[in-house]
């Protein structure tokens, strides 16, 4: 008898679910099509000591990529021959637009060694919250010798009016924002990676090193091509 009350219970409470649901779907007025990009598809040419020139996108992003993603990328370099890859990756229409980084770094010989979540002080604005990324692939020097590269890899989503460095949160707030404020966005993530130089260059930079070069680069070149935090 227990078991069976339990089991129309369950069934009760799907149905409650789906009827909720269903109003819902109902009374919810259609979210504005017009949606605004929380971004400026656009790098600064300079950003401090650092020069950018223009990175193209790889033929695997061309191919995996629909056609109306927008995608501005630049490869910087300062006096001291440190170097930062930086990308803003904008949506287009289909949804496969955007996908977590982790997704395509191993088809690009990357490894993943950890990931968590560090803060980027900006001045006068509230800090910005970034996913980073640890990585090494085998890459050959000149002399012939194989050794592991490590980078430092710095992402996060921005939509309109919102940032996050979780994919699940985007997910979660394209959901949200189009039942209750009705309200579309369209996403961008931004990235920028950097080489961990130490054992590499005279004067190379460790992990630690290597984060604080990024986000002194984040805080100069944010405000360009970024509304709010």
């Amino acid at each position: 008898m227990d078991s069976s009350r339990s089991l129309l219970l369950r069934a009760l409470i799907v149905c409650a679910v789906f009827a909720a649901a269903v109003y819902l779907c109902r009374i919810t007025i259609p979210p504005d099509e017009t949606t605004r990009a929380g971004v400026r598809l656009a790098l600064p040419d300079q950003v401090g000591l650092w020069t950018g020139e223009e990175e193209p996108a790889s033929q695997a992003e061309k191919t995996m990529l629909p056609p109306d993603t927008g995608i501005a990328r630049k490869r910087y370099q300062d006096p001291s021959r440190e170097s930062i890859l930086a990308s803003i990756v904008l949506a287009g229409a289909e949804k496969r637009s955007l996908h977590r980084p982790e997704y395509c770094l191993p088809g690009q010989g990357w490894t993943i060694r950890s990931s968590d979540v560090v803060d980027i002080p900006l001045d006068g604005r509230p800090a910005l919250q970034a996913t980073r990324l640890l990585l090494t692939r085998p890459v050959h020097l000149t002399d012939g010798r194989e050794v592991s590269l490590r980078a430092c890899m710095l992402y996060w989503y921005v939509g309109d009016a919102v940032t996050t460095p979780k994919h699940w949160v985007r997910i979660w707030l394209t959901s949200w924002d189009r039942v209750v404020h009705h309200r579309n966005h369209r996403w961008a993530y931004v990235y920028v990676l950097a080489p961990i130089t130490e054992g590499l260059m005279p004067n190379g930079k460790n992990g630690e090193e290597t984060l604080d070069m990024l986000r002194g680069f984040i805080a100069g070149a944010l405000p360009t091509f970024q509304d709010v935090p």
